[in-house]
């Protein structure tokens, strides 16, 4: 089956046309896809122009048409339609009394400088009609002047009341007194709407603020000018006190609420600093600046007028959300460069903001079947289409919150992964439906244009890393647990540029059982070899797929792979007088990139103290890396491996220290004993940064571990950095975890 499988795979790579591997052989043409995003954000806040509905032409146009709506003895019958405005719609006497009060209401209210007024208020009596009575959408601005030249002529003020007393069939006269307070509740009514609608911009004015701030600050850090801040005692301690996990060391590592069902990954103190400030923002706009209608004319009571006017905002405050959720939820984010944020620190404001969405969703539900409820209009089968859309959008909207809690993510990732997309675009759907004849699809439009481009970026991606490359996998160790393995992939570049420490692809392997899977890993470009190095731990799922194909393989197989990427950053280490390293498990790709890098960028820097510090269980890993770590021979870089499961032994020769002793019995590395000490049991990571810090020196330290260690060394990193603001000391974290 794999073999036929390959043969399938090498018969596409074959038949790709040779015009696309030659357009996108270089970069350019990716980078330009992919930062086409941050055009259609540009383009997005111009589509979503701000349009005021809070208009005295549209307040009279529907002012009037209420009025003259309630009005049961028109001697007219239509049994076609039972909406609201269908007498002045359709019955020509009626129409001529609306257009007539229309003239009448701007006149005594506005200037209608040259009539602009009453010819815009003909626009909204259109769109009004436009569902009733086609027609009216074809008649010409002068015919409705013809229409108000014929209603002044035979218009009367006087008319009876109800069907007893006689039908009517001429234009009536609607006096101020009854027009103008529903003109009023109009106002009322669309100057909340109006508010509700500007609000949202707050939402990406504050975004704005806070990654042109980190975008700044990124700037000043890559070019070595950000040192001088540690001269503030209050940037230190600012910087340690962001720094910090949330909570009691949990960060990277899930902690647990109400039992083993419910887990969750926790912010930073930085994040939640970001998520609480735009949660109390949402907050305002969701409570303040309502304009109450004090008599109530559109509604039967008080409580059912806030009902709608709360039922309103929060449905469009959530609306506004959207596109922000989609783009913090992209791979291909310009702004991961800009600011420095890590994807991590991208999905964690995707998952708040998207509760915050779910919150004023669920407010828009709840106000609405309240307000349906009071004024006796719930009966399901009777709703419209867009009341019960709404209802689906707002059941797939709960579906997706729940199969995206932390346990599903930690323990069935494929089920939520396309969970979340098949719901995703099962609730867009039902949105579009819900406010189709209402306004606000622009917020979906351009949600759906991003999620469209960058799923379109993403294909040109790996079209441009050569679509399918080759690759040589290897099982290291020889234990018959698979968790005591590793699997060292060896791909053979195409037309890549050379790639920076810290970056990473999300790979794609061509086996049949899992060829539509992809997954995250940190790479080590050998750029004198054309080939990149990634290094799993088999677990489950794909890791497992592929463990089970080499054991049967004699430990090794060659697999085609597609290579959708690079994505991240390079830490900007390289300015640091003292740059300490520190890899745990399997995290060593990334600190031993950037070693190998700085220790050939910066040769002859006799003043730069580079420190790489591996911790590890046993020497299965040091062996899966092996010829990288060989590279660091007779460099300018210290390294120093811990060791935590195996232990010394007694039997060490007078002329041997006791790890070159351990060395040459239990490495397969025999070279490495000239250039590495190796210690034993768990270090004191403290003792190891302290030893680092030196006064009036820049310190900057990178880290790549397992979760637990990961959040215990951000606290201690954290704590050093306030108590030490003679220095200068940056801390860059590349374990990542969604």
């Amino acid at each position: 089956m794999i073999q036929y499988f390959d043969l399938i795979i090498s018969t596409l790579e074959f038949k790709l046309p040779g015009l696309i591997c030659f357009l996108f052989r270089y970069k350019k043409m990716s980078k330009l896809f992919g930062n086409l995003l941050f055009f259609i954000i540009n383009a997005s806040l111009i589509y979503a122009k701000f349009v005021k509905r809070d208009t005295l032409e549209r307040n009279s146009v529907l002012g009037c048409a209420f009025q003259l709506s309630k009005i049961q003895n028109w001697d007219h019958k239509d049994s076609s339609t039972d909406q609201f405005y269908c007498s002045v719609c359709n019955y020509i006497p009626a129409l001529q009394s609306w257009v007539f009060c229309i003239s009448d209401t701007v006149n005594r209210l506005s200037e209608n400088k040259d009539n602009a007024a009453f010819n815009k208020s003909i626009v909204d009596l259109k769109r009004t009609c436009s569902s009733i009575n086609p027609i009216i959408n074809n008649m010409t601005i002068s015919e409705y002047y013809d229409m108000l030249n014929n209603a002044s002529q035979y218009i009367r003020r006087n008319y009876p009341s109800n069907n007893a007393d006689g039908l009517i069939n001429y234009p009536i006269y609607m006096n101020s007194t009854m027009v103008d307070p529903i003109i009023n509740a109009y106002h009322s009514f669309f100057n909340n709407m109006d508010l509700s609608n500007f609000s949202v911009y707050y939402y990406y004015i504050f975004f704005s603020f806070i990654f042109f701030t980190a975008s700044m600050i990124n700037y000043l850090n890559h070019s070595n000018n950000l040192r001088y801040f540690s001269k503030w005692k209050s940037w230190c301690k600012i910087k340690g006190l962001l720094l910090r996990c949330l909570y009691s060391g949990y960060h990277t590592e899930y902690i647990k609420f109400l039992g083993d069902g419910f887990i969750g990954l926790l912010p930073t103190r930085l994040e939640t600093t970001i998520i609480i400030n735009y949660a109390i923002l949402n907050g305002i706009m969701l409570a303040v600046g309502y304009k109450i209608d004090p008599t109530n004319s559109l509604f039967k009571s008080y409580p059912q007028q806030i009902l709608r006017l709360v039922a309103d905002r929060a449905g469009i405050l959530a609306f506004g959300n959207l596109p922000i959720i989609f783009l913090f939820g992209t791979r291909n984010n310009l702004l991961m460069g800009l600011t420095g944020f890590n994807f991590t620190t991208f999905i964690s404001l995707h998952k708040w903001v998207g509760r915050v969405m779910i919150i004023n969703s669920l407010i828009h539900s709840a106000c609405y079947l309240c307000y349906s409820i009071f004024s006796g209009s719930f009966v399901f089968s009777d709703l419209e289409l867009y009341y019960k859309c709404g209802i689906v959008a707002m059941i797939l909207l709960l579906l997706l919150f729940f199969l995206s809690l932390g346990y599903i993510r930690k323990h069935y990732y494929e089920v939520f992964l396309y969970t979340h997309i098949v719901l995703g675009v099962g609730f867009m759907a039902a949105c579009w439906k819900h406010v189709e004849n209402l306004g606000w699809k622009n917020w979906l439009i351009i949600s759906t244009v991003m999620w469209v481009a960058e799923r379109l970026a993403r294909m040109f991606n790996i079209i441009s890393n050569g679509v399918f490359l080759s690759s040589k996998l290897s099982l290291i160790g020889t234990n018959d647990k698979t968790d005591d393995n590793l699997i060292r992939v060896s791909i053979h570049k195409k037309h890549m540029r050379p790639l920076k420490p810290g970056q990473y692809f999300f790979v794609y392997f061509m086996h049949p059982l899992i060829f539509w899977q992809s997954h995250p890993f940190t790479v080590i470009d050998v750029i004198q070899e054309n080939k990149i190095i990634i290094v799993l731990k088999p677990k489950s799922g794909a890791s497992k797929v592929l463990y089970d194909s080499l054991r049967k393989n004699h430990n090794t197989i060659d697999i085609k792979v597609a290579l959708e990427g690079p994505y991240g950053h390079s830490a900007p280490i390289y300015h640091a007088d003292n740059i300490l390293l520190i890899a745990a498990g399997t995290g060593i790709p990334g600190p031993l990139f950037h070693a190998m890098d700085l220790t050939s960028k910066l040769q002859g820097h006799a003043n730069k103290r580079i420190k790489l510090v591996i911790i590890i269980r046993d020497k299965i890993i040091l062996n899966a890396f092996k010829d990288e770590i060989l590279t660091l021979r007779n460099k300018d870089v210290a390294v120093e491996v811990f060791l935590t499961r195996e232990r010394s032994t007694k039997s060490v020769s007078s002329h041997h220290t006791e790890h070159t002793s351990l060395l040459q019995r239990n490495l397969d590395i025999e070279d490495i004993k000239t250039f590495t000490k190796v210690s034993f049991g768990r270090p004191d990571m403290k003792n190891i940064i302290l030893s680092c810090v030196e006064p009036n020196k820049n310190l900057a330290i990178l880290s790549c571990g397992a979760p637990q260690f990961e959040d215990s060394l951000r606290n201690i990193t954290s704590n050093i950095i306030m108590g030490h603001s003679e220095s200068h000391i940056d801390y860059y974290e590349e374990f990542q975890r969604w």
